[in-house]
């Protein structure tokens, strides 16, 4: 009766919660799979950019900080009139 009823609900919503919980993990699982891989190509892009101003350099730098301050940033900041101006006005844009 009753009691049939309830423990058959609690043993649904048990189910529920394990095929939710599994499907979250699996979520959780991709995203740490795609961040991995996302950083990884980040890492060799940001080698092969030092290795080729390494390549172009005339003399090695004596220390980690010459080095790291002889190779310029693979990225910077724009501002927003130049975004714009680079848009409109260069070939590339």
């Amino acid at each position: 009766g009753r009691e049939d009823d309830g423990l058959a609900s609690l043993i649904s919503n048990e189910f529920e919660f394990q095929e939710a919980d599994s499907e979250g993990m699996n979520a959780m699982s991709q995203r740490v799979q795609q961040l991995t891989a996302v950083l990884s190509r980040v890492g060799r892009v940001l080698d092969r950019h030092r290795e080729s101003h390494l390549a172009t350099m005339q003399s090695d730098p004596d220390s980690a900080d010459a080095l790291r301050d002889s190779i310029p940033p693979p990225l910077w900041v724009l501002s927003e009139e130049e975004v714009v101006d680079w848009l409109w006005n260069s070939g590339d844009g």
